[in-house]
């Protein structure tokens, strides 16, 4: 009991002392609100503990607490997950880009720009290859073969490949 009117008594002084340096009225109130509350809990948290209640206070704060924790660390993977499928995305591409380049090499092809479409399930939808000519034109049947071995590599339909000169 002693204990608690000396926390009083010291908490009081040292308002005092902090409301004089508050200089600004509009920032007294806020002063004032957050001390009253503050003594409000002084004065609570003894009658608390004689009922029994602090326990069951702080288990109340400690499981909200635990609450908050789990749903920052569960957005904070829901966005490393969705950052990481991104990156796997961009690899998958670029890994497509290579092979296609390789493939038009073996051809005398040489690309210019290669635009790969992802489908829902990551699966290819789309290739576009636009194709660097300095020299000569391919031919037709060049561009046939060409298109012909990509379709078979990747398993694509015909409306999937687009070769662009």
């Amino acid at each position: 009991m002693q204990e608690w009117i000396q926390r009083i008594a010291i908490y009081v002084v040292l308002i005092t002392i902090l409301r004089s340096l508050v200089g600004k009225p509009q920032y007294q109130q806020y002063f004032r609100f957050v001390s009253g509350l503050i003594l409000i809990l002084l004065l609570i948290c003894p009658v608390l503990r004689v009922l029994g209640g602090d326990a069951g206070m702080y288990e109340i704060l400690n499981r909200h607490l635990y609450q908050q924790d789990c749903e920052e660390i569960e957005s904070s993977l829901q966005l490393a997950e969705g950052q990481m499928k991104e990156m796997i995305e961009a690899e998958y591409q670029r890994l497509i880009q290579s092979q296609v380049t390789d493939l038009a090499q073996q051809h005398q092809l040489t690309t210019q720009e290669i635009t790969v479409t992802l489908d829902e399930q990551d699966r290819i939808a789309r290739l576009e290859i636009h194709l660097y000519s300095q020299q000569k034109t391919p031919t037709k049947a060049e561009i046939y073969a060409f298109r012909k071995s990509i379709e078979q590599y990747y398993q694509l339909g015909e409306e999937s490949v687009v070769i662009w000169i």
